[in-house]
């Protein structure tokens, strides 16, 4: 098992205020998490404007380690896009061995795929 710090100000979705994630009109949250045989990591991250209009975006990003201590989320083709709509990624449920398990709005079952690389 190991560890890699993720610095803040590299994922597109963040912002940062001095030494927390403060962002006064957008939250972000990670829906689901998961590794699969190969050791490779991915998760899925749901942004919300809070602005009244309940905007929002969703997508799945694979952890790229880079030299030394440091990794950051790459997005994953083709899983970026609004929140809510039809068939759109939703989040990640799991693996199954080196498949992941994941959802799409609007669907009421689990769809299963070779981890993008």
């Amino acid at each position: 098992m190991r560890r890699w710090k993720l610095p803040y100000a590299e994922h597109p979705w963040v912002e940062l205020s001095e030494n927390q994630l403060l962002s006064p009109i957008k939250r972000t949250v990670v829906t689901g998490i998961a590794m699969v045989d190969s050791g490779e990591v991915y998760a899925s991250f749901f942004r919300k404007v809070r602005d009244g209009s309940e905007r929002g975006s969703a997508g799945l990003f694979r952890l790229k380690k880079k030299d030394g201590e440091q990794a950051c989320w790459v997005p994953v083709t083709g899983t970026l896009g609004r929140g809510g709509d039809q068939n759109g990624f939703d989040e990640l449920e799991g693996t199954d061995g080196k498949n992941l398990v994941y959802s799409r709005f609007g669907e009421h079952y689990w769809f299963f795929s070779a981890a993008p690389r």
